[in-house]
């Protein structure tokens, strides 16, 4: 099943839930989501109002008080959701109370908002990079549906080539499969996580403008980081730094994942057990 359809079939489901009322679509940039997430809203006939670009916790609240019928959809952008206020708000407008419904209060006393409480009747879709893992965070995603747009090696490769068909967007289709063929020559698992839909248009408005030396141009940007996973997670290990610190930079300087981040440190450890021996 495509992403789309899956997607499709999620924002369904939630739409006739009575027990659940959010659900939260994320993954990592320029795949799309919020594009795929309104192009299903659209597709089933589904009116929504959209809370995007920058919010604060008191926006949102006005937000859902404006809205308190309709489903809203929340496109992350500012770290909106790494506030505690953001995630109380939440936790009220998509859980029942037996007694009182899905109350929303508003309980700080610095800001103002357009009511002090409200009972939220809709539907939430939040899509973001990355939900947060904080305690609260995870109270929200258990009574949220959720999906995580992360599309494997093979998908990836499927999903470029289907997009330089558009010619709206690709205008030169001799261009545009020139620079898919170099993109997919130097795409592998290290390299999956640094790629998207904007790095395909990228490279292409580079070939587009640059006709006598895209080739070379586009090797600067599309081929493989040099950068020795077991180097640089040494050179952490090092540094007297925290486990999230650590894999934090990790991610940044290679492209690679959580779980690699693990695969490899225990990795490490292994080695210099044998080491000590």
């Amino acid at each position: 099943m495509k992403t789309s359809d899956k997607i499709i079939s999620l924002i369904k489901t939630l739409s006739y839930a009575e027990n659940f009322h959010v659900c939260i679509i994320e993954g990592d940039p320029g795949w799309g989501k919020t594009t795929a997430v309104g192009s299903a809203l659209v597709h089933l006939q589904i009116d929504y109002v959209h809370l995007g670009s920058y919010a604060t916790p008191l926006g949102l609240f006005n937000f859902l008080f404006q809205n308190s019928r309709a489903t809203v959809l929340v496109d992350d952008t500012s770290g909106l959701f790494n506030n505690p206020q953001t995630m109380a708000i939440l936790k009220a407008a998509t859980w029942e109370h037996p007694n009182r419904g899905r109350l929303v209060r508003w309980t700080s006393t610095t800001e103002k908002s357009e009511a002090d409480e409200f009972e939220f009747k809709g539907k939430i879709i939040i899509v973001c990079n990355q939900f947060p893992r904080t305690a609260d965070a995870e109270a929200v995603r258990n009574r949220a549906l959720d999906y995580t747009v992360e599309p494997t090696l093979r998908e990836a490769r499927h999903l470029l080539t289907e997009a330089i068909k558009d010619k709206q967007k690709f205008k030169n289709q001799k261009i545009a499969e020139k620079v898919l063929e170099n993109l997919l020559y130097n795409l592998n698992e290290d390299t999956l996580k640094k790629t998207s839909y904007r790095t395909l248009q990228k490279m292409y408005e580079i070939a587009i403008h640059n006709p006598d030396c895209w080739d070379q141009m586009l090797d600067k940007v599309s081929s493989p980081s040099n950068s020795d996973p077991f180097k640089i997670l040494k050179r952490l290990s090092k540094e007297n730094l925290k486990i999230k610190d650590q894999l934090q930079i990790f991610e940044a300087e290679t492209g690679l994942k959580r779980r690699t981040f693990f695969k490899y440190r225990k990795n490490l450890e292994l080695r210099s057990r044998q080491k000590s021996r």
